[in-house]
């Protein structure tokens, strides 16, 4: 899959859906989950794409900010695009967050779409504590997928599971 357009993007906004990069960093067949002890919760670090951002501007952005600069340093340049999902909040969670359009049109956000980034790691090594996590672990497919699959935000569930099998199907891990 190519990586969306600026305007693509903004499309994306004008539908209702918060555009959001998922770091799937790869290392040694491996995949990066993250925990975070205040929503009990093994993931893929991720993020918002801000207005007027690149994808790639902000997969850099967001990891940077979710894993540090330390580790963000050993990570090769760039990350690809393998694919999407889109996640439709319940009716009482819509519209819970501003959402706008790169022109500053105000929209009533529905949902989420997910871009699954990968980026390969040059280490496994993370100093937790410049990250907003609490632990991680570097995973094969079948251990990542049993993780994912005990994931108890539904929706947050089949997106992680989806970008891992597409992850799989590309030969990555």
């Amino acid at each position: 899959m190519n990586s969306p357009t600026l305007l693509a993007i903004d499309e994306i906004r004008k539908e209702g859906m918060r555009p959001q990069v998922v770091g799937c960093f790869i290392y040694n067949k491996k995949v990066l989950f993250v925990y975070s002890e205040q929503y009990n919760l093994w993931q893929f670090p991720q993020g918002g794409i801000d207005n007027n951002e690149t994808i790639q501007q902000a997969i850099k952005r967001e990891m940077t900010e979710e894993l540090g600069d330390s580790f963000m340093d050993t990570v090769k340049e760039g990350g690809v695009c393998v694919g999407k999902d889109s996640l439709m909040f319940p009716e009482s969670k819509q519209g819970s967050r501003a959402l706008f359009t790169d022109s500053g049109k105000e929209v009533f956000m529905l949902g989420k779409t997910y871009f699954f980034m990968v980026l390969h790691a040059t280490t496994e090594n993370l100093t937790m504590a410049e990250t907003d996590f609490d632990e991680c672990m570097w995973l094969p497919y079948e251990q990542a997928l049993r993780l994912a699959q005990n994931i108890y935000q539904v929706g947050k569930r089949r997106i992680t599971c989806t970008a891992l099998d597409k992850i799989k199907e590309l030969g990555l891990i």
